[in-house]
């Protein structure tokens, strides 16, 4: 379930370059065609090296993330993991998934006594993101709702006393099992 989770987030990330550049290299060949015109063949022929260069690193990653999931310790317990936005968390650790560079993959798995800090921010759409400071490493995790965050900040409060928490106070019974139900 990790690895499907993973692939389809990979998928939604190339969702509009992919169609984006490959409609563009076809009509930029089929306008070529009509027209001869030397401008559009090299115009189409860009397109084409764009394309290649962006379904080389889609495929890619999906090619190797099962390699990259077993690096991580017990990494099949994550298929049973709570879900937070792009992070799989477990009782004694999480894992979490960023694009770096809009295209490239990247996961970090934080021990909960690892983490050092964890600060808040409320964006513009209503949505909290979490900046998880530890182990030289700060990685973001977006919760869908305040309530969301501040049950997220309550687990993690309960399992490691010593985070300091800033932009929001948590709330709840520090269950993992209440983090998504808002109870």
């Amino acid at each position: 379930m990790t690895s499907r989770y993973i692939k389809a987030f990979i998928s939604l990330q190339y969702m509009w370059i992919l169609p984006l550049t490959g409609i563009l290299c076809f009509v930029g060949g089929f306008i070529y065609f009509k027209t001869q015109n030397i401008i559009i063949l090299y115009t189409a022929r860009v397109f084409g090296v764009v394309l290649l260069a962006v379904v080389l690193p889609y495929y890619l990653q999906k090619a190797t993330l099962y390699q990259r999931l077993r690096k991580f310790k017990n990494y099949r317990e994550y298929d049973d993991a709570s879900i937070i936005g792009t992070s799989f968390v477990l009782e004694n650790r999480t894992l979490i998934i960023t694009f770096r560079y809009f295209l490239f993959l990247q996961m970090d798995e934080f021990q909960w006594s690892q983490i050092e800090s964890i600060t808040a921010n409320q964006t513009k759409a209503g949505r909290v993101v979490l900046t998880l400071v530890g182990v030289g490493k700060t990685r973001n995790v977006t919760c869908s709702t305040v309530g969301q965050a501040e049950r997220y900040l309550a687990f993690v409060q309960k399992v490691n006393p010593n985070v300091k928490t800033s932009g929001l106070q948590p709330n709840g019974d520090g269950l993992l099992q209440h983090i998504e139900s808002g109870k």
